[in-house]
């Protein structure tokens, strides 16, 4: 359900890297991520380049095309990352969220809590592990 959110970290936390020595490093990152909604949840594998010229765009926090999300509590030093907030889908269908992960400049893990806001006993949990594949990006449309 959320998995995008969770993967979408990995994306913030490069960005950050032009702001804050100590973050992941830009390049081409492959991340495996696995929602578990009643137990259920399959794992999804995406490879994505991810470039210092991106960095404006992910300041706000971790969101996805499929939910918009606002982050009342951030927190990125050290390696920690801490996110707690609210994501909405295009429906207006919304998630009480929260984020936890390490970091390293070549690899990163994030776990995440959620819950619908109108039904919270409705629920899961998220999980991303993500590694640099290389400092540079394929050419685009290959392998992307």
């Amino acid at each position: 359900m959320l998995v995008n959110a969770v993967s979408a970290a990995v994306v913030f936390l490069a960005a950050s890297s032009a702001l804050a020595p100590q973050t992941i490093l830009p390049g081409y990152w492959e991340s495996t991520s696995q929602a578990n909604l009643l137990g259920k949840g399959a794992p999804k594998t995406e490879r994505r380049c991810i470039t210092a010229d991106k960095v404006s765009a992910y300041l706000s926090g971790p969101s996805t095309s499929h939910y918009t999300c606002t982050y009342a509590s951030k927190s990125i030093k050290g390696g920690v990352a801490d996110f707690s907030g609210q994501c909405v889908d295009k429906h207006g269908t919304g998630v009480d969220v929260a984020l936890h992960g390490t970091y390293s400049p070549e690899a990163f893990h994030m776990d995440a809590r959620f819950a619908l806001q109108n039904l919270p006993m409705l629920g899961g949990t998220a999980s991303t592990d993500a590694h640099r594949i290389s400092a540079d990006c394929p050419a685009e449309g290959a392998g992307q």
